[in-house]
C-alpha cells in the first residue's frame, strides 16, 4: 500500500537551524556578560576561568518548555570580547563613572547596577560593531530586567554622558 509519509534515513540531513538575528545572540551576550561579572564581583576568580566556564558549560540547549533563554544561540565571541575587554579596563571605567557622579561614590551604588554600567561604557567606547545609542538602549533594558524604579534612568543619564561623551 503505497504512502505519502516521508520516512528518514541515516543519510537525509537533520532540519535547518533557523537562523537568529546577530541582535538576539548580542543582546542574550550581555545578559551573559552581566551575570558572569556578578558571579566573579561576588565570588571572586579568575576573569580566564568564569569566560571559559561560561562559554563551555553555561552557554547551553536551547530554550526549554518553560521559557528560558536559548543561551545556546549566544554570540559566545561577543560574550568572551565584553568580558575581557571590560576587565582589563575596569579602573579606567571606573574612573568614567564616578566623574559622571553627582553627590554619590562608586561605593554606593549596587554591584549589579554598577556592572550593567561597565559593560555598558566599555561596549560603547570600545567595541565599534554596534551603535552607541543601539548599545545605551540595550544596557537600559537589561536594567530593567533587574530593576523597576529609577535605576533604568540612571543607567540611561551615566551611559548618555560617558558613551556620548556629553557634559552637563
Amino acid at each position: 500500500m503505497p504512502t505519502d509519509i516521508k520516512t528518514s534515513s541515516s543519510t537525509d540531513e537533520p532540519p535547518e537551524q533557523p537562523k537568529v538575528k546577530t541582535v538576539i545572540r548580542r543582546s542574550l551576550a550581555r545578559l551573559l556578560a552581566v551575570q558572569a561579572m556578578y558571579e566573579m564581583e561576588m565570588a571572586g576568580g579568575n576573569i580566564d576561568k568564569i569566560v571559559k566556564d561560561y562559554v563551555n558549560h553555561r552557554i547551553y540547549s536551547p530554550i526549554k518548555e518553560d521559557g528560558n533563554l536559548d543561551f545556546s544561540r549566544v554570540d559566545k565571541k561577543y560574550f568572551e570580547a565584553l568580558m575581557i575587554g571590560c576587565y582589563k579596563i575596569i579602573p579606567d571605567i571606573d574612573m568614567r563613572v564616578q566623574n559622571s557622579l553627582k553627590n554619590r561614590t562608586l561605593s554606593q551604588i549596587e554591584a549589579i547596577l554598577l556592572i550593567i554600567l561597565r559593560l555598558g561604557i566599555y561596549e560603547g567606547l570600545y567595541m565599534k560593531k554596534t551603535k552607541k545609542l543601539i548599545v545605551i538602549d540595550e544596557y537600559v533594558d537589561l536594567t530593567k530586567s533587574f530593576f523597576d524604579r529609577d535605576e533604568p534612568a540612571f543607567v540611561n543619564a551615566i551611559l548618555d554622558k560617558v558613551v556620548l561623551e556629553r557634559t552637563s
